[in-house]
């Protein structure tokens, strides 16, 4: 399952959630609330009938002036719905109705308030009553609050509908769009989690991307200065020569030196696996003296390097750092320190010991990885591939074109194919295990697998930063500086899948 449907998932099921207690608490606040208003004017109607009535002088009030009252009370007070002024004896004497209530709502509630059954008097709690009825071949019910008040002789019953005004509307509504932005930010932060998880955040853990991808992330955090990020990534401002000659690498034991200097390593040694799958030290130096090669790893230890993103043993103050090309473990670098080794160190060595994976030779059954991916042409059977496994379990993948020397004048083959030496190692740090690199005429090709727009984007930004530090130089006269050129086509931007190739292509030609 992809991280964006288990974060519309996870967005879904909370709305759910929290919707439905919402609803379950705040109902009950907005009645007593309703309650509570309708309460106070209910004794305030009281209180008018009674100075009234004390005013008046008279212990009858003609039928005239009961109707003038109760028509004084429902304009005086529009929430009401119903007055009826009855006797002690429950024997009603005038009735008073807002137009949008039923008449034979009016005869019901008359007739159950006759009976002197509808409501105690003077509650300060309402009865609810629902009177249900026939309109227009329907069958309506109408919903009242009631209350009685005894005054003197006479009993004054008065009933409330239960509305919602506007402003308790308003309310209701801003909680509800609280409640939804509240959800909204949660599951934006459980999609960048599952964003950085996919990323290869958590170094510790294996993820189904190499930890390439990691440590050049985090590389800018672990350098001193620029020059030293420049001289450990090969890109420093010295110009690459394309000239048929090998271009001279650096040499493993001033890495190493690098490596101590940074560290603080009392002793380092480098272990290679040869064609036997056994792991002999390649360079060592112990307190500062080099050690002769040809020391053997462990079996155990090795058995654990394939799947371990470290290995620490001596209460952590020996640390065995595998080294993986694509990941498969290629090298080890074995460091002693007289104090435990802890996580930023390792992170700090796995960014130090990037330059080493190129310098290392590879065992003869292995094919030079540089070049193991980059075919003639984009691969159809990779591509489709994806496309089937997209259509299996949904997950996401990217088509990318990267244009490099448009902007480095007239090159001829000879010289790409020498400069290609220096770029594709380059890449093919910043991308995926399963991530593959193919020519498509000019250009190069990357088909990222479990890999949506995001990611994508931020591969592209990581090589783009890479690549624009080398600089070519052709000759004596000319140099020149890598200015890559990228288009990115992903599943998740609804381009059909069978299509990406097209699309980032034609995003390509179009720049």
């Amino acid at each position: 399952m992809t991280k964006k449907n288990i974060t519309l998932i996870a967005g879904f099921v909370m709305a759910a959630v929290f919707l439905g207690i919402y609803v379950f608490f705040r109902k009950d606040f907005v009645e007593k609330n309703y309650i509570a208003k309708v309460s106070e004017s209910s004794a305030s109607i009281g209180n008018l009938v009674e100075e009234y009535l004390l005013s008046a002088g008279k212990t009858d009030i003609p039928p005239y002036q009961v109707r003038s009252l109760l028509t004084s009370i429902m304009e005086a007070y529009p929430d009401t719905a119903l007055t009826a002024l009855s006797d002690s004896d429950y024997k009603i004497k005038e009735v008073n109705q807002k137009p949008y209530v039923n008449d034979k709502v009016v005869s019901a509630f008359q007739s159950e308030y006759s009976s002197g059954t509808i409501a105690p008097p003077d509650s300060q709690t309402p009865v609810f009553r629902v009177y249900t009825y026939k309109h227009e071949g329907k069958e309506r019910s109408s919903g009242m609050y009631i209350f009685v008040k005894d005054i003197d002789q006479y009993k004054i019953a008065v009933a409330y509908p239960f509305v919602l005004e506007i402003k308790a509307l308003t309310r209701l509504a801003l909680e509800i769009i609280l409640i939804i932005i509240s959800v909204v930010i949660i599951s934006s932060f459980i999609y960048i989690l599952l964003g950085k998880r996919e990323q290869g955040d958590d170094f510790e853990q294996e993820t189904s991307r190499s930890f390439w991808q990691v440590a050049p992330e985090s590389a800018n955090n672990l350098y001193d200065d620029d020059d030293a990020f420049n001289e450990l990534s090969g890109s420093s401002s010295d110009a690459y020569e394309l000239s048929s000659d090998k271009i001279s690498s650096m040499e493993i034991s001033s890495i190493i030196d690098r490596i101590i200097e940074k560290s603080g390593a009392l002793s380092i040694f480098l272990y290679s696996k040869n064609d036997e799958n056994v792991m002999a030290s390649i360079y060592g130096k112990d307190n500062g003296n080099a050690v002769k090669p040809g020391k053997i790893l462990s079996d155990s230890i090795v058995k654990e390097l394939s799947p371990a993103a470290a290995f620490l043993t001596n209460k952590s103050t020996t640390l065995v750092l595998p080294l993986k090309n694509k990941g498969s473990l290629v090298a080890a670098l074995e460091l002693k320190k007289d104090r435990p080794f802890n996580r930023a160190d390792i992170r700090q060595l796995r960014a130090l010991s990037l330059p080493l994976i190129e310098k290392i030779p590879l065992p003869e059954d292995e094919p030079e990885l540089a070049y193991a991916t980059y075919s003639a042409d984009l691969n159809k059977d990779a591509h489709q591939r994806l496309i089937d496994k997209y259509h299996s379990n949904g997950n996401d993948f990217s088509i990318v074109f990267i244009s490099c020397f448009t902007e480095m004048g007239e090159l001829n083959q000879t010289q790409r194919d020498l400069a290609l030496q220096f770029i594709l190692p380059e890449i093919k740090k910043y991308i995926g295990r399963n991530d593959k690199i193919f020519k498509h005429g000019e250009y190069i090709a990357l088909l990222m697998e479990d890999a949506g727009t995001s990611i994508a984007n931020l591969t592209t930004q990581k090589i783009n930063e890479i690549l624009s530090k080398l600089r070519f130089k052709v000759d004596e006269r000319h140099s020149f500086l890598v200015k890559p050129v990228f288009s990115i086509a992903s599943t998740d931007s609804s381009i059909p899948p069978e299509k990406l190739a097209a699309h980032a292509l034609k995003g390509m030609n179009s720049k």
